[in-house]
């Protein structure tokens, strides 16, 4: 149990910390996984900033809910939840949340997520955004899988027969195949590619003088079985949370933020609208989620 804890402290740090400040970051314990009516967050002897859903939380920060509201806060070390209730005033920890003032602290359950994945490569570094802006190419997937087999597809421009290849992280390619004019999908051999491993797929096909040119590429990473179990364990966490409070966007971002790690930048949009549509007012998630979407060819929120 002290070993879960600790990945699970490990990785929601890592993860979870990515959307504080640069300067913040090496100190951030914590965050706030809901923030309904005015929340403010004291830190040292600054003035006290009203805080929303994603704002960094760092030991010795001081959370205060108003009248009417109420808040959420997540520890990262133990990924300890507690509800802080209107009219209440506690104090962040490395290891937990401690009252100062008002109604008593409600714990929920704690978040165990996926543990974290080696860092990928950078796209740019792999090539992986390769895109002409006039082309209708859309290709899928473009990041991470659950598991194999693999089908790669796509839709929209070339029409005429690919060459479909995938290199590894290195740029060595692992694989080439042809396929016919027509086709619009083509499922990757057994053993071509390696769980954990980061991967780029690209679709060539000849220009009018014959020279093969690059139509687009994206990336491809199968998650390791211990990685889609615990996703797995995850989500159905949140089915649990969500029959009895829909309204609840905590674990619905925390999930989030696990499909982004993951890269799974689709399903990651996704789960960042729902939350939204949860709290359609909250600045700093429509802040990642339109850059996530802008990042990886996905249109803005509304």
């Amino acid at each position: 149990m002290a070993g879960a804890r600790t990945r699970a402290g490990i990785a929601l740090g890592a993860l979870l910390a990515a959307g504080a400040p640069v300067s913040a970051q090496q100190a951030t314990v914590g965050q706030l996984l809901d923030s309904r009516g005015l929340v403010r967050v004291k830190r040292g002897s600054q003035p006290p900033s009203k805080a929303g859903l994603l704002f960094p939380l760092q030991a010795g920060d001081m959370v205060f809910v108003g009248r009417g509201g109420a808040a959420e806060v997540l520890v990262f070390s133990r990924g300890l939840r507690y509800v802080l209730a209107a009219r209440s005033e506690a104090r962040v920890g490395a290891g937990g949340v401690f009252q100062f003032s008002g109604p008593a602290l409600r714990p929920r359950p704690r978040i165990v997520v996926p543990p974290r994945p080696p860092k990928g490569p950078p796209r740019r570094v792999m090539g992986l955004i390769v895109r002409d802006p006039r082309s209708t190419l859309v290709m899928s997937p473009d990041g991470g899988v659950r598991a194999v087999p693999v089908t790669l597809a796509w839709e929209g421009e070339p029409s005429a027969a690919v060459t479909v290849t995938i290199q590894d992280e290195a740029g060595a390619a692992v694989h080439t195949a042809t396929v016919p004019a027509g086709e619009r999908s083509y499922r990757v051999p057994d053993g071509v590619l390696t769980a954990g491993d980061y991967y780029r797929w690209s679709l060539s096909s000849p220009t009018d003088s014959g020279t093969p040119k690059v139509r687009g590429s994206a990336e491809i990473r199968v998650l390791l079985p211990a990685e889609t179990g615990a996703l797995t364990r995850l989500e159905a966490s949140l089915k649990q949370e969500q029959a009895k409070d829909p309204a609840d966007p905590s674990l619905l971002l925390a999930l989030a933020q696990a499909y982004e790690q993951y890269r799974m930048w689709d399903v990651a949009v996704e789960a960042y609208d729902k939350v939204l549509r949860l709290r359609p007012n909250d600045a700093a998630v429509k802040t990642k989620r339109d850059k996530l979407a802008a990042d990886h060819g996905r249109p803005a929120s509304r």
